[in-house]
């Protein structure tokens, strides 16, 4: 069984490999959002590698592509770019905030300066 660094590794390059071949399609995450019957944020999660994608989508994702799944889940080529601890935690709230409203936003956006008021 893979250990957890395994499996967000293999996530994270299934979902480099995704945006990869979906750019290269010409497809828009909205677009590809609509073909799995997913919202657009969750795409962008898994794009991110925040999040895994089941077996039917996967399936579904490389006959978008026109393309065998070997070659979705084995592409070499879409390692994602090794980050500092500080740009994933960016990365993590910047997610988190994708489905706040406009009034949770100012109040995290609040949350955050007192917060570092408080730091200071």
């Amino acid at each position: 069984m893979a250990n957890t660094k395994s499996k967000i590794f293999i996530r994270e390059n299934l979902g480099a490999t995704i945006k990869k071949y979906r750019l290269m399609h010409g497809i828009s995450v909205e677009d590809l959002a609509k073909m799995l019957n997913l919202s657009v944020a969750f795409v962008g999660l898994i794009e991110r590698g925040f999040r895994g994608v089941n077996l039917k989508n996967l399936v579904r994702i490389s006959e978008i592509f026109d393309m065998d799944i070997n070659d979705l889940l084995y592409d070499t080529d879409s390692t994602p770019i090794v980050e500092s601890p500080e740009m994933k935690k960016i990365r993590a709230l910047t997610a988190l905030a994708t489905d706040l409203s406009e009034k949770e936003l100012d109040f995290a956006i609040e949350s955050i300066k007192c917060l570092k008021k408080m730091r200071d």
